[in-house]
């Protein structure tokens, strides 16, 4: 009630200011038409007096409302204080009849608010956890497609293992996206069982291929070995023949020499022809039938080289050595002759 009489004091002192103020609004237009743009003559003595006091006419209502002014500060100051405490007890008072309905509000409010946010994080979880599901199924497949396993069987049986595991009402709305990676799935793993199965039919034919390889290259080795062996052979042959042919012609020209005719003439004929010389051959059933069956006719003379060859290879020896036995047969011979 105290504070109520203050601001009641305080609002009449205000008030009188405002209207004493307000009073000296005519006088100031009075001075207004007196003395705007009055040019005094301030050079003269009279003029400076007569400014003077229109300065002192027109300072007198200024230095009034200044008073006024200060008078009615106070009661101001003092009014918003008187208000600025009636006004906090007043909320005080409403304060403590609407927090509580404030507060019940509010509880409320975060209850649905947090229901609210916890049915759309349910939501976004179970989109995010489908969404996560399809790609799976994709990243399942292009695992095992880098996995590189090259086991054909393995991968059918991965396969009809995929297809025995088709998308299901669980993806909900979103089944035909799980439907179409699902397929797209599929398509890579037959494309990859059908790539592997070519791959490994042309590792097959590969190494079958290398392997036909090693084995013309080995043949191949052991031909040209066999070729190489076989010049080489012949080259000694043929050296072997030219440094014995000197040595073989004194021979020819010793069996011309004494005539060699009848039963001596048939044991060159069997030493030329690689027959083992004998003083008095046998001749068994067979060989004589054989005999009646061959043609009467006369052998060429094959030459030297031709005769120590035969000879040499019939009975497995060198040259050397044939040489020496056809020595020894025409020295024997000779002997006969």
């Amino acid at each position: 009630m105290t504070e109520k009489i203050e601001i009641t004091d305080d609002l009449e002192k205000v008030t009188t200011a405002v209207t004493a103020i307000t009073a000296t609004e005519a006088g100031i237009a009075d001075l207004v038409l007196k003395y705007d743009k009055v040019i005094f003559p301030v050079e003269t003595s009279k003029g400076m007096i007569d400014a003077k006091k229109a300065r002192a006419e027109i300072r007198a209502p200024r230095f009034t409302i200044e008073n006024l002014r200060k008078e009615a500060k106070a009661p101001v100051i003092a009014l918003g204080k008187s208000i600025q405490a009636v006004a906090a007890d007043l909320t005080a008072q409403i304060r403590q009849i609407e927090d509580p309905i404030v507060a019940q509000i509010e509880v409320e409010e975060k209850r649905v608010a947090d229901a609210e946010q916890k049915v759309i994080d349910d939501e976004l979880k179970r989109i995010e956890e489908i969404q996560s599901r399809i790609s799976g199924l994709f990243e399942t497949v292009e695992t095992f497609i880098r996995d590189g396993n090259t086991d054909t069987n393995f991968i059918a049986n991965c396969i009809d293992a995929y297809k025995a595991k088709p998308v299901d009402g669980s993806f909900v709305e979103f089944r035909d996206d799980a439907q179409k990676t699902w397929d797209a799935g599929l398509v890579l793993l037959e494309a990859h069982l059908e790539k592997t199965i070519e791959s490994n039919a042309a590792a097959v034919k590969a190494a079958a291929d290398a392997e036909e390889l090693r084995v013309l290259r080995e043949e191949k080795e052991k031909r040209d070995a066999a070729d190489a062996k076989e010049e080489k052979r012949k080259a000694d042959i043929k050296a072997e023949l030219e440094r014995v042919a000197a040595a073989v012609k004194p021979i020819e020209e010793q069996l011309d020499s004494v005539g060699i005719t009848g039963v001596e003439a048939e044991s060159v004929k069997d030493a030329i022809t690689g027959q083992p010389y004998q003083t008095a051959p046998q001749v068994d059933e067979e060989t004589q039938h054989i005999e009646t069956l061959q043609p009467d006719y006369v052998v060429p003379y094959p030459g030297s080289n031709s005769i120590v060859e035969t000879l040499a290879m019939h009975y497995e020896t060198d040259i050397g050595t044939a040489v020496e036995w056809l020595h020894k047969v025409a020295h024997e011979i000779g002997e006969k002759a």
